[in-house]
């Protein structure tokens, strides 16, 4: 069942390197080093993205920080994992849903507005 409630979702053109970050596990808050996931799609309130990292996120509530280079500056997106998929056993996919102020969103939307330009992402 597709929850999303926005009407445009991008996809990249080509894989978009992003790191991510754990910051809080079942309620604890913990801290990791960032690791490379792969952007596959993206919209103002949200992303799928693909990691080696297995985080169960099935069975456990997971709250991460997306390092999401769009442009120049960065946009560090706090967000919570809605649903893990495995695509084989050392990669997952994973949605995404971003907890961001309406300003923040706002950048998301103008910067990928951007990318469009360039052509370097599709609505999908």
């Amino acid at each position: 069942m597709n929850l999303r409630k926005e009407p445009f979702r991008y996809l990249f053109t080509e894989p978009h390197p992003c790191l991510l970050e754990l910051t809080e596990f079942n309620g604890t808050p913990v801290s990791s080093k960032p690791a490379e996931a792969v952007l596959i799609n993206l919209s103002k309130g949200g992303c799928k993205i693909v990691s080696g990292l297995n985080l169960h996120a099935d069975t456990n509530q997971v709250v991460v920080k997306l390092h999401l280079p769009l442009t120049e500056t960065p946009i560090l997106c706090p967000a919570t994992i809605q649903w893990q998929r495995a695509q084989d056993s050392t990669r997952f996919e994973y949605g995404l849903q971003f907890q961001l102020p309406p300003s923040e969103k706002e950048r998301i939307l103008v910067d990928l507005r951007t990318l469009a330009a360039e052509r370097k992402i599709v609505v999908e």
